[in-house]
């Protein structure tokens, strides 16, 4: 018996979805595979730096502000972490350099275009990686353990917040 013609439009639109789903699953597959999966790295750790370190919060950070010709203003709580080691979930982000750095900027969420929607100096931390070692910039999420420094109004501030002596984590998601 001969389909319909609603059954051939519905075979028709569920073929098309097939066809988008994987072609989503092509595009999307290997970006969330990679985000998840830890292989080895040159230049990041596995696991966590033996020490303790006080966490970053994300929510306190955004509360600081640099105005221009002015002094640093942030929560005396991310004053008293100054020298401090510390831990900073986020995504890696270049500073001056495409590919690998040893200077970089760390974000809350991964970025696109910093021209049309540049983040905040509250929104991100310079990081110094421990012995000036240049590492890939990876678009997956990272953990960085390091010293902390709140900016001081000096002229050798490189931003509100910085972290030096840094050791860069792959994890599986957080």
């Amino acid at each position: 018996m001969a389909a319909t013609w609603q059954q051939r439009r519905r075979r028709t639109m569920l073929l098309v979805l097939a066809v988008i789903l994987i072609a989503i699953g092509f595009a999307v597959g290997p970006t969330v595979i990679e985000a998840y999966s830890v292989p080895h790295v040159q230049g990041y750790d596995t696991a966590a730096p033996q020490g303790n370190f006080s966490p970053l919060d994300w929510d306190l950070l955004a509360q600081g502000d640099w105005p221009r010709d002015s002094q640093p203003i942030m929560p005396e709580q991310l004053r008293t972490l100054d020298e401090k080691p510390v831990m900073l979930k986020g995504f890696a982000l270049p500073l001056h350099d495409i590919g690998e750095a040893s200077t970089l900027f760390v974000a809350k969420f991964p970025r696109g275009c910093y021209f049309c929607n540049p983040p905040s100096i509250a929104e991100i931390v310079v990081v110094k990686v421990a012995d000036g070692k240049k590492v890939p910039l990876l678009n997956r999420p990272i953990c960085v353990y390091g010293t902390f420094h709140a900016a001081t109004g000096s002229d050798d501030d490189e931003g509100l917040y910085t972290v030096t002596g840094a050791i860069l984590v792959i994890k599986r998601g957080f």
